[in-house]
């Protein structure tokens, strides 16, 4: 989520916290927003799923997330994030 007067690319962007409000740099966990194509059927039952189980479908998403780096954790070894704590 990005503050309304930033734009695109500006450096004012801010984080958003876990509450959905904007965060200072030592608040944690620390969101960014990102972008990225689906396709309209996957769509379509990500927000059927979100609107049945009450369920954010950004909570959703972060759980794809977490789950495809814990499957390539394994690929992290010998770089800066080896020493991540787990997923």
């Amino acid at each position: 989520m990005v503050s309304g007067s930033a734009k695109r690319g500006s450096k004012r962007s801010r984080t958003v916290g876990a509450t959905g409000t904007a965060a200072d740099a030592s608040a944690a966990p620390r969101y960014i927003a990102i972008n990225g194509l689906i396709p309209l059927r996957d769509r379509q039952k990500l927000q059927f799923l979100s609107r049945r189980t009450r369920v954010p479908q950004s909570e959703y998403l972060r759980e794809a997330v977490r789950d495809v780096l814990q499957k390539y954790r394994d690929l992290f070894e010998e770089s800066p994030f080896e020493d991540d704590e787990p997923l």
